[in-house]
């Protein structure tokens, strides 16, 4: 399976503080359940005529999320790097409900996921779930 390129997450400075991992989704999940992960649906899905898709980026976009100190997750912009002569979308979309954040060391590393209720982030780090991946010293990272 080729490594997906990850998403961009900017934390606000004075937000919470997050592992220096990369975003691989945003996620509707019964977390104990893998196979029930969904991604989130967002009203914004991209610009189908500027999107070259690739192996190493399935959507045809990278998106752009803010992390806002007030515990709140924004949609900002959709980019597409694969594509010559394009503008990024901005969007500015704020996340609503119940979702996680995957975060992960790279694409088929550990990580761990980060849940929101009702749109905020949960802080207590109790509620986050850590989880098992493949070492990147097998794969070249």
């Amino acid at each position: 399976m080729t490594s997906q390129v990850p998403d961009i997450l900017v934390v606000e400075p004075g937000s919470i503080d997050l592992p220096q991992m990369e975003l691989h989704g945003v996620v509707i999940a019964s977390i104990d359940d893998p196979k029930a992960w969904t991604c989130y649906k967002f009203a914004n899905k991209g610009s189908e005529g500027k999107m070259t898709m690739c192996t190493a980026l399935w959507k045809g976009y990278i998106s752009t999320y803010r992390l806002k100190i007030d515990g709140t997750l924004v949609l900002e912009r959709l980019e597409y790097p694969f594509s010559r002569g394009v503008d990024p979308d901005e969007v500015n979309e704020p996340l609503q409900g119940d979702f996680w954040l995957d975060l992960r060391e790279w694409f088929m590393g550990s990580g761990v996921m980060v849940p929101f209720v009702d749109g905020k982030i949960v802080a207590e780090k109790t509620h986050w779930k850590y989880k098992s991946g493949l070492p990147a010293r097998r794969h070249g990272r």
